[in-house]
């Protein structure tokens, strides 16, 4: 299963709570993401040795060896049996190139051979994405001390990213969950949802 989600949607939070929810009951849960927050100093350290912008191709690549390297741990965790949480897949590739990243004005076959290339064509069993007020996102972000220099146009930014990410999943009949609506309701939909297409 994946949750996808705009950052400070909960959806990080969500895929913790599944999982251990999950190992409560006796399932071998694997809870995968892009990179950890430990890889993050390695992430940043390369991004900036290297010179690398955002918005360039040099990065985009950076991130889909990342991708690649993120189904080789679903793909050798699903063959040992295990249930795996993505803690993202990808429908964020998609929503950032289609909306602004440096493949945004490439034709779609470009994106979707290197969707191919690090997916696989891999697609979860179970989609999430937890829809949330953006600028309830970006409080959630300030509070665990993310610096946002720019609020009014992270959140315009945000705003485009969710529209996007609400089409993507609506198309692959993905959950679309308010993240708006009280915690522990949204936590116990979430639980249902998972125990039940795991028939448990």
């Amino acid at each position: 299963m994946a949750f996808e989600g705009i950052d400070g949607s909960g959806k990080t939070t969500l895929a913790a709570i599944v999982s251990q929810a999950l190992r409560e009951k006796g399932l071998d849960v694997e809870v995968i993401r892009t990179k950890t927050d430990a890889q993050e100093v390695d992430f940043q350290r390369f991004v900036d040795g290297f010179g690398l912008a955002s918005n360039s191709l040099a990065y985009m690549f950076l991130f889909q060896a990342m991708h690649a390297r993120k189904w080789e741990l679903v793909r050798d965790a699903r063959s040992a049996g295990k249930i795996v949480i993505a803690d993202r897949w990808n429908y964020s590739f998609y929503v950032y190139h289609n909306c602004f990243g440096p493949l945004k004005d490439l034709p779609d076959e470009t994106k979707h051979l290197l969707d191919l290339l690090a997916f696989h064509g891999m697609r979860p069993d179970l989609l999430f994405f937890v829809e949330i007020d953006p600028g309830t996102a970006i409080m959630r972000r300030k509070r665990r001390g993310d610096e946002i220099p720019d609020p009014n146009t992270e959140e315009l930014y945000y705003s485009t990213v969710a529209n996007e990410y609400r089409r993507l999943v609506g198309i692959d009949r993905g959950i679309i969950l308010d993240g708006n609506r009280d915690w522990r309701d949204l936590t116990n939909e979430v639980l249902d949802t998972v125990q039940s297409h795991l028939l448990l």
